[in-house]
């Protein structure tokens, strides 16, 4: 999705500049209109389903990888930014557009006309701009329970009815058009607070015991090819949460512990899948909170979520961790 909107603005703003140089609130009943899922009951009670991995690939969903390019079009959907804030606009084309910007910046009658092309191409198709993320997160494990037959999640990765998650892009340490080896601290958000509207819990990860003693065999042998790699750096699940971006809440009031600014996102988590390895080639399970089928009152059932997704972004976060 995000490709196909990089790949449209390229065309279009490639078209303006060489035009130029030859003679140049997303609003929360749209949201509401284009979200056809029921959101199912937390795994506290009925509703939730746990499947095989492949079960939630067969989603009629694209979750991008939260670079920060995607997340620049995101922000726009969501009306993080105004159109008539240049710039936003400018710094919009450099994360997306760096040859343009480096080409023309500098020529303000020449960078007027761009600047208000790229205006006009995201009033134009910021409504459909990408919304749905995958975000992964390691989670270090302890000792295997044999009642439960599961992994018991060390305490620094245990998910205790959690609603707020502080994340940052996949590509945090990109440096945008430019040749410094600072990261600019400045510039579209890197670090996000997702805000969910239900709490999720995660403690245990269930696995058989014949999958859990060959797990940590190879997490033995690895170690032992190499003597500087403790085993228990080695004790890693891999979370994957797929959710849909609904709105913004601004910047939190507090930049995080090293300086950069953090964006509050209202989201709906779909689904996550749990990985034994970090390329996430090894599934072990994965759960859905959504229907893949419309409901007849599904705008009436979800009213009051969104209601309280609004409420959130207007008058500061409901959903601070206890």
């Amino acid at each position: 999705m995000c490709i196909k909107f990089k790949k449209l603005f390229s065309a279009f703003l490639y078209f303006t500049a060489f035009f130029i140089s030859a003679p140049a609130s997303a609003q929360l009943e749209y949201i509401m209109n284009g979200y056809s899922d029921e959101y199912l009951n937390y795994n506290e009670g009925p509703g939730a389903t746990r499947e095989q991995l492949y079960d939630l690939n067969e989603s009629d969903y694209i979750y991008e990888s939260p670079t920060l390019a995607a997340l620049s079009y995101t922000y726009w959907n969501v009306g993080f930014y105004s159109p008539d804030n240049d710039n936003a606009i400018d710094e919009f084309i450099k994360i997306n557009e760096c040859p343009i910007y480096q080409k023309y910046r500098e020529d303000e009658f020449e960078w007027k006309d761009i600047r208000q092309a790229t205006r006009e191409f995201l009033i134009a198709n910021r409504n459909d701009f990408p919304t749905r993320y995958s975000f992964i997160i390691p989670l270090r494990f302890g000792d295997y329970d044999y009642k439960l037959k599961a992994f018991h999640l060390d305490k620094s990765s245990s998910i205790k009815s959690k609603r707020r998650f502080q994340i940052t892009t996949s590509d945090f340490s990109r440096k945008v058009c430019t040749t410094s080896h600072v990261v600019n601290r400045g510039g579209y958000p890197r670090v996000m607070t997702l805000e969910f509207s239900r709490p999720f819990t995660l403690t245990t990860i269930a696995i058989s015991e014949q999958r859990a003693e060959a797990m940590l065999q190879e997490i033995r042998e690895k170690a032992a090819k190499n003597r500087k790699i403790k085993p228990e750096n080695l004790r890693y699940f891999y979370l994957v949460m797929n959710l849909k971006i609904f709105t913004h809440g601004g910047l939190e009031q507090e930049r995080n512990k090293d300086g950069f600014p953090v964006i509050r996102l209202m989201s709906i988590l779909e689904s996550y899948q749990i990985f034994e390895d970090s390329e996430l080639k090894r599934p072990l399970y994965g759960e859905k909170f959504i229907a893949n089928i419309q409901k007849k009152n599904n705008k009436e059932d979800r009213q009051e979520e969104f209601k309280e997704l609004d409420q959130k972004a207007n008058e500061g976060s409901l959903l601070l961790d206890p």
